[in-house]
This record gives C-alpha cells, sequence and structure tokens, in this order.
C-alpha cells in the first residue's frame, strides 16, 4: 500500500511539472482548463501525502524495522566511521534478542531479566559509553535506551521542529547540526569584511593598511526536560501494549513542543538563539493587510546577498506554505512546483518555491504585525548543537507506593546562527 502511494504521489508530481514545463517553453501562462487541472492535481497531491504520513505511522505500529523510520541523515552520522568487525558490541542493537531483553526491562524492571538479557543490555550500555552517547545506567534508574527508541523520539520531535528536521551533520539543505560529548562552550570566529575594498597601486606607491575585525558567535547546551511520566504496573504488564511507541509519542512530543519555538525565535539570553532572531532584518517592513505577492517574495529573494543565493532555502510555517502555493508568477504559472522526479538523480528532490528548496517549522510567526513571518538564505549557517543524544531515566521504587514506574526523558540543545548575513527576515508591519 505504502509503496503504491509513494508511486502514485511520483506521477502527480511528474503530470503537474509537465504541465508547467509546457507552459514555459510555449512563454505563455495556463489556460483556464490547465488552471483547474492544475488546482484539482495540488489537491490529489496534498491528499496523498496524508495518506503516505498515515500509512507510514501504520507500517511502524506494526512493527517495521526501527532503521527504516529514522531520518536519511540520523542513519548516516550513525553509520559513519563504522569500522568495528563482526561480534562488537555496537552489533548488539537492533537485533531482536536486545529489542526483547529492552522491553521486558522497560515493563517488569531489571529484576526480571535473566542472565543473557540481562549481559545484552549491559554491554551495549558499555560500548555506549566508550561512545559518549545518550546512557542512564541501572542504578540511575535505567538502561541505556536503544537507537530504535531515540529515533522514534527524534521523529516526533520533527512534526514540532522543521529546522530540527531539516538539520544534517553536513547541512545540507538545512541547518547544520552538530552533535558532541560534552556540553562546553564553543566559540565560533566571525568576521564581515565586506565593507573592506582593495585599491588599485601606481607604480613605486606603498600598499594601504586595512584591518579587519573578528568577532565570537558562542554555542553552549539548555536543558531541555519531557517532565516525568508516570505508567501503572497493569499498563507496562500488559502484553498489548506497544510500549515504546507509547512512550516515544509522548516524550518525543513534548521535547518537541520545548525546543521548537527556541530555534526559531529563541532570544540568545539563558535559552538558545532563534533562526528569526540571529538573522539580519532585510527592511523591507512588509505590511500585514497587504497579504503574500510574487513581489514580495521577488524582494525577499534579493534582499539577500548573491554570495549565499546558491545554497538559500526559504523557511515558513504550513499556514504560509498553504497561501504560496495560491501564488502566480507574471503569466499566471504557480510559484511552487512539486518534488521532483523526472530521473534517479532528481528522486530525492523536494518540492520548490521560485526553483529553492523550503523548510516548513510551525513555530515561524504567520503574517501578523510585528510576526518574523518567513527567513531565506543559507541554513548551513545555522548550527543546531545537541549533546549526547536524547537520555532517558527509569524511576523504579520513587512512586512504587503507588505502583507506577517514571520516565523522565531530557537533551541538551544549543542554536545559533554564525553567519548572520548568510539568512534573511522581516518584521511585519501593520
Amino acid at each position: 500500500m505504502l509503496k503504491k502511494l509513494r508511486e502514485q504521489l511520483a506521477k502527480i508530481a511528474t503530470d503537474m511539472r509537465a504541465m508547467h514545463k509546457a507552459a514555459v517553453d510555449d512563454d505563455r501562462g495556463f489556460t483556464v482548463e490547465e488552471r483547474e487541472q492544475w488546482d484539482a492535481m495540488l489537491a490529489d497531491y496534498e491528499e496523498t501525502e496524508v495518506r503516505i504520513a498515515d500509512a507510514e505511522r501504520i507500517a511502524k505500529m506494526e512493527g517495521v524495522p526501527a532503521d527504516r523510520a529514522l531520518p536519511e541523515f540520523d542513519r548516516e552520522q550513525r553509520n559513519a566511521g563504522d569500522d568495528e568487525t563482526p561480534g562488537t558490541p555496537r552489533e548488539v542493537r537492533g537485533t531482536p534478542e536486545y529489542d526483547a531483553a529492552y522491553d521486558r526491562f522497560m515493563r517488569m524492571g531489571s529484576s526480571s531479566l535473566d542472565a543473557e538479557q540481562r549481559g545484552l543490555l549491559i554491554q551495549n550500555q558499555s560500548e555506549m559509553e566508550v561512545r559518549a552517547q545518550g546512557i542512564a545506567t541501572d542504578g540511575a534508574g535505567g538502561y541505556t535506551v536503544p537507537e530504535g527508541f531515540a529515533g522514534r523520539i527524534t521523529e516526533r520531535m520533527v512534526a514540532f521542529s522543521g529546522l530540527y528536521g531539516a538539520a544534517n551533520p553536513g547541512g545540507n539543505g538545512g541547518p547544520t547540526l552538530l552533535r558532541t560529548s560534552s556540553g562546553n562552550l564553543i566559540p565560533f570566529p566571525t568576521n564581515d569584511d565586506t565593507g573592506n575594498v582593495g585599491e588599485l597601486l601606481a607604480e613605486n606607491t606603498a600598499a594601504a593598511e586595512q584591518d579587519t575585525v573578528f568577532g565570537v558567535r558562542n554555542l553552549t547546551s539548555y536543558m531541555f526536560s519531557s517532565k516525568l511520566i508516570r505508567v501503572s504496573l497493569q499498563l507496562l504488564q500488559d502484553e498489548e501494549v506497544n510500549l515504546v511507541s507509547y512512550l516515544a509519542n509522548i516524550l518525543g512530543k513534548r521535547l518537541g513542543r520545548a525546543a521548537a519555538p527556541y530555534f526559531a525565535n529563541g532570544t540568545g539570553t539563558a535559552q538558545p538563539t532563534g533562526l528569526a532572531t540571529a538573522a539580519t532584518d532585510n527592511a523591507l517592513n512588509k505590511s500585514a493587510a497587504a497579504g503574500y505577492s510574487h513581489t514580495l517574495l521577488l524582494d525577499f529573494e534579493h534582499s539577500l546577498d548573491p554570495a549565499y543565493r546558491g545554497g538559500a532555502s526559504w523557511v515558513f510555517n504550513d499556514a504560509t506554505l498553504k497561501a504560496l502555493k495560491a501564488l502566480l508568477d507574471s503569466q499566471n504559472r504557480p510559484l511552487w512546483l512539486p518534488q521532483n522526479v523526472g530521473s534517479i538523480a532528481d528522486a530525492g528532490a523536494r518540492p520548490t518555491l521560485m526553483g529553492y528548496n523550503y523548510v516548513v517549522d510551525q513555530s515561524f510567526d504567520s503574517l501578523v504585525t510585528g510576526g518574523n513571518y518567513m527567513a531565506f538564505g543559507d541554513l548551513s549557517e545555522f548550527i543546531i548543537r545537541e549533546v549526547l543524544g536524547i537520555n532517558l531515566f527509569r524511576f523504579n521504587e520513587r512512586y512504587m507506593d503507588a505502583l507506577q514506574i517514571g520516565w523522565l526523558g531530557y537533551a541538551r540543545w544549543d542554536s545559533n546562527l554564525i553567519d548572520t548575513n548568510a539568512v534573511v527576515t522581516d518584521v511585519a508591519v501593520a
């Protein structure tokens, strides 16, 4: 079913792009009939996207291996540099035996484990400690969280923070995800020498002097908590309950709701610095009452220095995306195009707006007075720092008088835009 839906989405996208290309090649706008057909295909495209998302959630609930549920960049990051030989502790994670041992521990505690299961958890815990990943010892409340669990939490968080979801270690098409093994201060030297120019020298003339000024932008780490969750022993011992998905869903949503607003709009004072906060104000002073237009997008695009446009992306919320999908260029052609699936090389391409990729982040404002409603630029200069991954603690005895077990998820993050010229934003006026 999922494969069929994806093929259906690819066909709709191909047809839409073909219609757009035909109009461009003929140097004309859409006819009335073509516009009606485009709107119908757009509705089918969006409906199919929703059906795919639902089918993916169902597939995960039915036991799709956890590694398939993780974003591609996460798998690449974990696999990068994996040169261990077979039989090393790293290969323990993800096996049916390990997952079964971890699930039993989560339901009934360490006393329910046999020697082999306990050995699997301890072996993996030791390996994770060496690699400085997220850990929680049994004495402190729980065994190491398996990759599948952390991955499920990440998925829930992505729904709330498009910036975090698009982040990857290489900064390809999104923010740069910097994973560190400690939360110490990391200073990033900065320099803006764009106001200085060289000179034309006459023969036998000494060169003039012009110093350059360096600055610094820091990344530290701030603690985010899911808040404690208590679950009854009856629920934990119910064999029909998918406890991992249950907890991942709740903890991931809580962490996502907590961190997402700061990645977008954090002030940088006792909290992460948000993208909209750090980006350069392009001073368009867009009127909230005027709404979106092709002219606005052109002004936004050209307010960014051309040096940064090659890898630029838009950032806005879903309500803004809906409005932008209806915009037309001067020849009545849509500015939004579906993903390009015309070739194998294009298979991973995303939908575009005026030829640029975009990130949907629900923490960005809509077009209201005083709102940072949009950003545009090279997002790789925006760094999201993640310290030691996502951690989980299990409280075995604290709430035992009520026959309950407690869980607490936490993570340490910071964010900052290192080159403030790389991204522009605008504050809407009345």
